[in-house]
């Protein structure tokens, strides 16, 4: 059984955004076929969607990990291979909501799952 602390799982809110989420440029396409490569301004309507979009992102995960920490009662919180696999979908589906490859809904989903495995998992323990 691994028994980590829920600080230690807010490490989700990191993942996933090594990408420079902020830049105000990026190069589209990488490279060209003549090796050169094309710079594009994001505008800034996209920025603020990005942001709006780390912010609700980073509601749902504080909302969870609250829920979860009421339910562990100040003890340590454990967790098991299923529990560590819906944390590692649910990074990945971040990833893909902050790329906008997947909508917020699909995260959501993901953070209850993970949600309602730790809450099982905690709550049987704690009995």
């Amino acid at each position: 059984m691994d028994t980590r602390s829920l600080k230690a799982l807010s490490v989700l809110r990191l993942q996933g955004n090594s990408q420079g989420n902020h830049k105000e440029t990026q190069s589209f396409p990488p490279e060209t076929s003549m090796g050169t490569s094309v710079a594009i301004e994001i505008s800034p309507a996209i920025d603020k969607r990005q942001q709006s979009l780390e912010a609700s992102i980073d509601a749902i995960i504080t909302e969870t990990m609250d829920e979860i920490a009421k339910a562990c009662n100040g003890k340590q919180f454990r967790s098991n291979d299923e529990i560590r696999k819906a944390e590692v979908e649910e990074a990945a589906i971040y990833k893909k909501v902050i790329n906008v490859n997947a909508k917020l809904d699909e995260f959501k989903t993901a953070a209850n799952k993970w949600k309602e495995l730790s809450l099982i998992e905690n709550s049987i323990k704690r009995n």
